[in-house]
């Protein structure tokens, strides 16, 4: 880490490798500083960038998954913007490098922990927000966090992802019941989601099996940990 993170040279560079030039540096300052290091910290910058991020990514998974349910559509988010991946734009952007921390947050590495670097990146997402706008701050989101994130795969894939790394196992999938409405034409399929090394279980309801597995995958993902 340098001797000062928020020297003119250490800040251009990092606004080099972030694509946009601040008008007024002290919100670039703020979003990087650690609450460990001082009452005037990036918390509420978090917190707005958070709500930000959330907007972006729902605006581009509303008009890129067209036929998708809500539940899908939250959970696709909530893949994009967990901790892991924030932290990890967050490394290669090197804001690990720009942060103000606490002597024991320094010593501790909490500089360095997915969950502070998630929230700098949320925090400096608020601050180009503030120093611009909205249609600014969605141009970083674009070039910085989207082409990273699996935004676009299916919840039954993110699902057999995640095992396959954490575990070298795949979930199994098991037509539990399916009934046909004769008089109404329609059919509803309930299909239930296996992990045996984790001995979880997760159903979904469908008018297809298709549809029964997607649900099921989808309550699956909530119960592996990232």
């Amino acid at each position: 880490m340098a001797s000062n993170p928020h020297d003119v040279k250490t800040l251009e560079a990092l606004q080099e490798r972030l694509g946009y030039t601040f008008s007024n540096t002290q919100y670039l300052k703020l979003a990087l500083t650690h609450s460990s290091f001082s009452a005037t910290n990036n918390v509420r910058l978090e917190f707005l960038g958070d709500s930000v991020l959330r907007l972006i990514l729902s605006d581009e998974l509303f008009h890129t998954l067209p036929s998708a349910d809500p539940g899908t559509l939250t959970q696709q988010r909530i893949e994009c913007e967990n901790n892991v991946h924030l932290a990890e734009i967050a490394r290669n952007l090197g804001l690990d490098e720009c942060m103000l921390l606490g002597k024991g947050a320094r010593r501790d590495g909490g500089g360095h922990s997915n969950s502070s670097l998630a929230g700098a990146m949320e925090a400096l997402l608020a601050a180009v927000y503030l120093d611009s706008s909205l249609a600014t701050v969605r141009d970083v989101v674009f070039t910085h966090i989207v082409p990273h994130l699996p935004i676009h795969k299916h919840p039954k894939t993110l699902l057999q992802e995640r095992l396959m790394q954490q575990l070298g196992e795949l979930p199994s999938y098991e037509v539990m019941s399916s009934d046909t409405n004769a008089r109404h034409n329609d059919a509803t399929v309930n299909v239930q989601c296996v992990v045996n090394a984790l001995e979880l279980k997760t159903e979904g309801t469908g008018a297809t099996r298709k549809e029964a597995e997607t649900a099921a995958a989808i309550e699956m993902l909530r119960l592996v940990p990232l």
